[in-house]
């Protein structure tokens, strides 16, 4: 199934405030299953929208999100399968414990706490190590540089290995030297 469409937004309308410049305005998209794909736009265009309705943290004010053909809920509404199967990445790592160490932060993406401790540690190590942070696991989230937190971030949005990755400008405090390896990375764990 080579055009298999994992996300879909029909007609989707999201305004803030009533204002209709502000957020987005009758969009469809279709992004088939395996294809990456960039939304790209000016400041304020309403890419951070877009993707915190197909994430399911915003409820549009008119039009449906899906995954795989089942309409996205908002998550406080219900859990489903569309939930545990995507990873949405913000630049401000908003729902980071600033307190708890790199290591502790990435083990929290895990999804199934039932794992031996062998598993568990394996799966934690080898996320840290593909964002090259594991020199970083005792440090606390919070005393991190921008660009660390980046990666960290990443991390544990890869650590379950998520259908969907959604990315919201996870770069910006990326130091340049590390940020073109990072794209690049990133590739290549889709693939």
């Amino acid at each position: 199934m080579q055009n298999e469409m994992i996300l879909e937004t029909i007609s989707v309308t999201k305004n803030y405030f009533g204002d209709k410049s502000t957020g987005i305005n009758n969009v469809t998209i279709l992004i088939p299953k395996g294809k990456i794909t960039a939304i790209v736009g000016e400041s304020g265009s309403g890419k951070t929208t877009l993707l915190n309705l197909l994430y399911g943290l915003t409820r549009p004010d008119a039009g449906e999100v899906f995954f795989k053909e089942e309409r996205v809920l908002m998550r406080e509404e219900k859990l489903q399968p569309a939930h545990e199967a995507m990873r949405l990445v913000t630049q401000n790592n908003q729902d980071m414990d600033l307190n708890a160490t790199v290591w502790e932060s990435v083990r929290s993406g895990l999804r199934n706490s039932e794992l031996g401790l062998a598993t568990e540690h394996k799966k934690i190590t080898d996320s840290l190590n593909m964002l090259d942070v594991l020199p970083l696991k005792d440090m606390p989230f919070g005393k991190l540089s921008g660009g660390e937190k980046q990666r960290v971030t990443i991390a544990k949005a890869l650590i379950s290995k998520p259908e969907v990755l959604l990315l919201d400008e996870p770069f910006n405090q990326v130091d340049a030297t590390y940020r073109e390896g990072l794209q690049h990375d990133i590739r290549y764990i889709v693939k």
